[in-house]
């Protein structure tokens, strides 16, 4: 009997003892990682650059907090933080998740690569349950797919090319986005056979990948490349050039063209220059004199020789515009074709094509105008070219027996930027609607009158890069630090006297059918006894700078001094000379 009492004694503790447990446990749930939720969201499909949304988020469903969390991120080459172009962000460290709680983590990213790229981002999340030594580890993953890269790649390339001679090519890229290709590159892969010799711009390293900065919506650019390329009779020379962006001095490419040549056995040489230089860039209205000059590369006399040039401008847009003026074209020895736009020489204007002996050279010429003022009506109207394509052949019925079943024509093409043109006007005024003037008109010796200057620009079909105006005060002239409007970029140094205006960029079109730009300021003068009859000088060395993007070249604008007499206040004009 008594056992059994110490036997449900005994039972009785373990139970108590077990109750304990519990109670001391508060009941709480054991954890579960399948309490645990981790997912990453991600757009399907996405352009390439095209800012997209991400966001990781972990919800915990468990009855205990979630510490110590550490967030992995690893991405896909060519995703980059959309908002510095830099690589993003691989690893975020969070504090806790309380029990029923959630943290998420939203990224804002730009995809780059080729189209049909998939993309991938893998996170891992690791974390440590309280109450728990063990970590645990939870994965998710996103795919998203390229479906287009707005780019459009035009390679310039000839069709055929002597052997041994030099060649040159060029490429065209423009941006069909509306954000930013950060780090914007080309690579060039030539035939082995191919020396490069130069391009413009100069190549950042191994003479075939160019760093071409940020590439904004819509922009431009061109690559021209020369070079000597060497081969045998109808081989075909494979070139490839790769859009693309850097990634932590790695190049990644999203965009690709190839173009072809074929190699022939020329026995014609052809070259052409622009005012006898070989690279040129036009200004409107300038006049282009145009110089072929050919030799005969043989040893047989070659009969009844014809060159022709065809000329075109282009921009690259939906819409062709005219830059040459044809009226003003001039052919020395040849005729013209006004329907092809094309130039022709043969023997019977030019005598000395008739017969052409070994080693011979000769040239022929002609001349034209580029017009003064093209129709610009969009921001898209700019980055003209003037392209030559020149030609030279001889008549098939006296090809010699020698040269039977050869190619003996060959061919040039030159390209010709035009240069945007800037406008400047500096004026000063006295009836101003922004910044009042006071003090008397015309200015009296002893007393301060108050005057406004107004600088003014427009900028016709490229895009500027860099532009600053500035002008130096004389030291009777007092700057009055009175800026329209506000916010103009523009300072002035006490020590020199120099105003200078920091523009930066300029875009095609500004003052035509985008605003002008444009910025007033104040200044004061109290003349002197020495100044009686005498205009006084309000700002001197006035000037504008800038640099062409799309032609490299330094456009500078200068415009005469501001005195008192300012006549374009036509209420005051005429009324600058002091008075005592």
């Amino acid at each position: 009997m008594r056992s059994y009492i110490k036997i449900g004694i005994a039972v009785f503790i373990v139970a108590l003892i077990l109750v304990g447990f519990f109670f001391f446990r508060g009941g709480e749930k054991e954890f579960s990682i399948n309490d645990i939720s981790f997912k990453l969201a991600s757009p399907k499909e996405t352009e390439a650059g095209e800012p997209q949304d991400f966001e990781v988020l972990c919800k915990n469903k468990s009855s205990k907090a979630l510490e110590n969390l550490k967030l992995t991120l690893e991405y896909s080459p060519g995703i980059l933080d959309a908002k510095t172009g830099l690589p993003p962000t691989p690893l975020f460290n969070f504090d806790s998740i309380p029990a029923g709680g959630e943290k998420k983590q939203e990224l804002k990213l730009s995809l780059f690569g080729k189209k049909d790229d998939l993309k991938e981002i893998k996170a891992k999340l690791e974390f440590t349950p309280r109450t728990h030594e063990k970590t645990y580890t939870l994965e998710a993953f996103s795919k998203t797919l390229l479906s287009s890269v707005p780019l459009f790649l035009k390679f310039n390339i000839p069709s055929q090319v002597a052997g041994g001679q030099k060649m040159a090519f060029s490429f065209l890229y423009v941006s069909k986005s509306k954000h930013t290709f950060p780090g914007f590159a080309a690579k060039a892969t030539y035939p082995e056979s191919f020396q490069f010799l130069n391009s413009n711009p100069l190549p950042k390293k191994e003479n075939n990948l160019w760093s071409l900065g940020d590439l904004e919506a819509g922009k431009e650019g061109l690559v021209s490349i020369g070079g000597n390329i060497q081969g045998i009779k109808e081989e075909n020379k494979k070139f490839k050039i790769e859009l693309g962006i850097m990634t932590e001095e790695q190049f990644l490419p999203i965009f690709e063209e190839e173009g072809t040549t074929k190699i022939i056995e020329t026995f014609l040489s052809l070259e052409q220059l622009i005012n006898d230089k070989p690279e040129y860039s036009a200004d409107i209205g300038e006049v282009l004199n145009f110089t072929i000059k050919y030799k005969n590369n043989t040893e047989e006399k070659l009969r009844e020789v014809f060159i022709s040039a065809n000329l075109k401008c282009d921009n690259f847009g939906d819409e062709f515009i005219e830059c040459l003026n044809w009226k003003e074209l001039q052919v020395a020895g040849g005729e013209f074709d006004g329907f092809t736009k094309t130039l022709f020489w043969r023997a019977s204007g030019s005598p000395q094509l008739q017969e052409l002996y070994p080693g011979e050279e000769g040239e022929v010429k002609f001349s034209i105008v580029v017009k003064d003022r093209l129709p610009i009506k969009s921001p898209e109207h700019k980055n003209f070219i003037i392209e030559s394509r020149a030609k030279i052949d001889i008549n098939p019925q006296y090809v010699p027996l020698s040269l039977a079943g050869f190619e003996i024509g060959n061919e040039s093409v030159f390209i010709t930027k035009i240069n945007t043109k800037l406008l400047f006007d500096a004026k000063g005024y006295y009836n101003h609607s922004e910044l009042k003037n006071s003090g008397p008109v015309p200015p009296k010796v002893g007393e301060v009158t108050t005057y406004t200057i107004v600088w003014k620009l427009d900028n016709l079909f490229n895009d500027l890069s860099e532009a600053v105006v500035e002008g130096n005060l004389p030291s009777n002239v007092v700057w009055l630090r009175k800026v329209f409007p506000e916010d103009a970029s523009i300072k002035y140094e006490n020590f020199t006297g120099r105003i200078t205006w920091e523009i930066g960029e300029m875009e095609a079109g500004t003052g035509i059918v985008l605003p002008k730009k444009e910025v007033a300021f104040q200044v004061a003068v109290q003349p002197t006894k020495d100044l009686i009859r005498k205009s006084v000088d309000l700002l001197r060395d006035i000037k504008v700078t800038a640099k062409d993007s799309f032609t490299d070249k330094v456009l500078t604008v200068k415009s005469k001094k501001i005195t008192t007499d300012i006549p374009d206040d036509f209420i005051v004009e005429k009324q600058g000379e002091v008075v005592p």
